[in-house]
């Protein structure tokens, strides 16, 4: 549980500073809720507030922060394997989150955790108290003073200024940080108690150096992706975070035969996620007509239906006679005709948390309890307590390509959930009408979080500031656009995907142990 003091206080101005501090937090919840579902991004339990503290209460990570890496500067350093799979779990989740038009403006070690203290442990994000959400045209967010740790500053952040690219500058001195023990911009002048203004000063106007003692057992690849991610003073020619994504440095620390051809299940629900709550439940509400097109019971099918195993079937079965019209079989129908079959469900057709879990092992996922819990709270985004087969369908159907096959039905399924929450018919959906779409089981909190979200990412795709409405017309594009976010940058957590060889935990020696303490 994380405490978060709210001020107290009749003096005006402590009043003053207590509203735009428990703004703050409020903004940091409503980002956390907007990044649920991703296992890069600690989970929010649940939020509580008295008269001194909003408390939040999240996910345990008992790996340690990576802050944590005593001894640095003492010969004692991580190797560049397991500093590269480091850094590629936090790029990934600055591209979720710049996708989702979030910076995050405080990038540093402190504000990563270790799920746990194995080797092997995930990354998790647990601090967005500085985060904003930004519209794309109205860039660079400001501020009157520089935010943040210094010395994680970019040059653009020191004026008070911030990019998405920001970010990625932060996220390559943490890695020269890790791989190196020390900074690649301070006041050289007392290392040990740097002054801030030289510090802001050097990170300004001095040129990286790689030349020094602290970089000169970096291989090659290591020193030319931090002059990739640290060269440039100028936000316009610095790399963006998929860029650094795929710079060769990251992509060692891959094990080519062990990736998967295509996403798996874990993968694509975690991406799904990231759709936001409402665009979530508009297509699992469509998603209800694809799985009782596709998929029948086998009471409904008639004796003499043939096995059409090249349609979408469950048991081999479909509606033939009433559906001539469904699809071949796709990589997504066949995935939801093989889950179909292995989970396990109540009596009403009801699939628990337990059941997901169960699903999950069996499909090859080296998943905790409390990250499958996760993945079924996001799924679960009315909170009925539990999940049907549509809720599922939603995260693993190609909604490009059923779009791409049926137009005509796709558009007429998505008028049906229109003229459903416009109330008083005047062909817009207002704030009312989007917070309509989500059952009583949900807060207030989490109803205007997702309000909120789905009104910034309209005026970002049609660049209308303060929209407080979508037509039909903006309702299609925003359930049609795809979020620009890659099923590869969500953990596949894939039997033996991210278990070290035993030398490279040799290398690690004494400072793993470090960074776990």
């Amino acid at each position: 549980m994380l405490p978060k003091v709210a001020f107290t206080g009749a003096n005006q101005s402590v009043k003053g500073k207590q509203s735009k501090y428990v703004q703050s937090i409020k903004d940091e919840i409503e980002i956390m809720l907007a990044l649920r579902g991703s296992l890069g991004v600690v989970y929010l339990h649940e939020v509580y507030q008295d008269e001194d503290n909003i408390y939040m209460v999240m996910e345990l990570c008992t790996g340690g922060a990576l802050l944590k890496i005593e001894g640095m500067g003492k010969g004692r350093k991580l190797s560049e394997r397991i500093v590269s799979r480091y850094i590629k779990n936090i790029l990934q989740v600055l591209v979720i989150c710049h996708a989702r038009h979030i910076v995050h403006r405080d990038v540093k070690p402190g504000n990563f955790m270790l799920l746990h203290n194995k080797p092997n442990s995930p990354v998790k994000v647990i601090d967005f108290g500085l985060s904003k959400y930004f519209v794309p045209s109205e860039l660079p967010l400001k501020a009157s003073t520089a935010e943040g740790t210094p010395w994680y500053l970019a040059p653009e952040a020191c004026r008070g200024k911030w990019y998405p690219e920001t970010d990625v500058w932060a996220c390559c001195v943490m890695a020269f940080y890790m791989l190196t023990g020390s900074y690649p911009f301070i006041d050289q002048t007392n290392i040990m108690m740097p002054d801030m203004a030289k510090t802001l000063k050097t990170i300004c106007f001095q040129e990286l150096d790689l030349s020094s003692k602290e970089c000169s057992h970096l291989s090659a690849l290591a020193v030319d992706f931090l002059k990739f991610g640290l060269k440039e003073k100028d936000i316009g020619k610095r790399p963006t975070a998929q860029d650094c994504l795929n710079h060769p440095w990251i992509q060692q620390s891959d094990t080519l035969e062990n990736q998967p051809l295509d996403p798996s299940v874990l993968q694509r629900l975690q991406k799904f996620s990231q759709n936001g709550a409402f665009k979530c439940t508009v297509l699992e509400h469509m998603a209800r007509e694809i799985v009782s097109r596709h998929f029948a019971a086998d009471k409904d099918v008639r004796s003499h239906v043939p096995a059409f195993k090249e349609r979408s079937v469950k048991h081999g079965k479909v509606y033939y006679e009433a559906h001539h019209d469904l699809p071949k079989s796709t990589l997504y129908s066949r995935s939801l005709a093989h889950m179909f079959e292995k989970i396990q469900t109540d009596g009403n057709g009801r699939i628990g948390k337990d059941a997901l879990y169960k699903l999950l092992i069996d499909l090859g996922h080296t998943i905790g309890e409390d990250e499958a819990a996760e993945i079924f709270y996001a799924l679960d985004g009315d909170k009925k307590g539990y999940l049907k087969e549509e809720d599922i369908a939603a995260g693993l159907v190609d909604w490009q390509d059923y779009r791409d096959t049926f137009k005509e039905r796709w558009i007429d399924s998505a008028r049906k959930v229109f003229d459903e929450l416009d109330e008083n018919k005047d062909g817009t959906l207002s704030a009312q009408d989007i917070a309509r779409a989500f059952e009583g089981n949900v807060s207030v909190v989490e109803v205007d979080a997702a309000v909120h979200n789905v009104l910034v990412e309209v005026a970002a795709r049609h660049k209308k500031s303060g929209t407080q409405s979508l037509t039909f017309e903006e309702f299609i594009d925003f359930i049609s656009s795809e979020n620009g976010i890659s099923s590869s940058l969500f953990p596949d957590r894939l039997d033996g995907m991210e278990e070290e060889e035993e030398e490279e935990d040799e290398k690690v020696g004494s400072g793993w142990m470090c960074l776990c303490s």
